[in-house]
């Protein structure tokens, strides 16, 4: 089997898998209806737009702590594979 082949065999095995599921979740459909009611907010209507409701101070707050967050993510592997070099007998 060439790698064309193998490639061929797999994308069409991936696209008969793909319409296995499409077709199972189509037939498997609810019928869509309007909407009847308002979702229930305290039993008084929206005043505002659910997006409005944030200041644009807390859009750099979030990023920072996004930033902080994947340095830390990042950094404990690296705390790991040092404290395994400087120190073998810390590792639990």
């Amino acid at each position: 089997m060439s790698g064309f082949t193998a490639v061929a065999a797999l994308l069409a095995l991936v696209a008969l898998v793909y319409g296995a599921i499409y077709g199972v979740s189509w037939l498997a459909s609810v019928a869509r209806s309007p909407l009847t009611a308002a979702p229930f907010t305290g039993g008084m209507p929206a005043a505002e737009h659910a997006a409005s409701r944030f200041h644009v101070r807390w859009y750099a707050i979030t990023m920072l702590f996004l930033a902080f967050d994947m340095e830390m993510i990042f950094m404990y592997p690296w705390t790991r594979v040092v404290s395994s070099r400087c120190c073998p007998s810390a590792i639990a």
